[in-house]
């Protein structure tokens, strides 16, 4: 089943209808994977390729695009690395957050939610 949207080949519908709807601020992409087409996940060229698209809406048409990526199942190492797939999601984003849960015995319905990056 194809997704609703594909970053390959529906940016020209998007961006028209950014256009139509003139008052466009935020696009929630959840999650980026699902939506890469036939784009190499694990291939930093084509991922940062693929992101280009995006960055310049953004720009062009004065919006925030969230894009949700998950990490791997890894519960070690570095959290930049542990990124499913290519690190060119990362690298391509300008402010980049992680959430996780709260240690045990702390309140467990309050994610602890920190910058990793921040690029202005």
């Amino acid at each position: 089943m194809r997704p609703s949207f594909n970053i390959e080949t529906d940016m020209p519908a998007l961006e028209r209808r950014v256009a139509e709807l003139k008052n466009v601020r935020l696009i929630i992409i959840d999650p980026i994977m699902a939506f890469m087409g036939e784009v190499n996940a694990h291939n930093l060229a084509e991922v940062r390729g693929a992101m280009a698209p995006l960055a310049s809406l953004a720009e062009k048409h004065d919006l925030a695009i969230a894009l949700v990526h998950h990490l791997n199942k890894s519960s070690t190492g570095n959290s930049y690395l542990r990124v499913s797939g290519s690190t060119g999601y990362l690298d391509a984003a300008r402010c980049q957050r992680r959430s996780k849960n709260a240690p045990a015995g702390r309140r467990k319905s309050a994610p602890l939610v920190g910058f990793v990056r921040l690029t202005l």
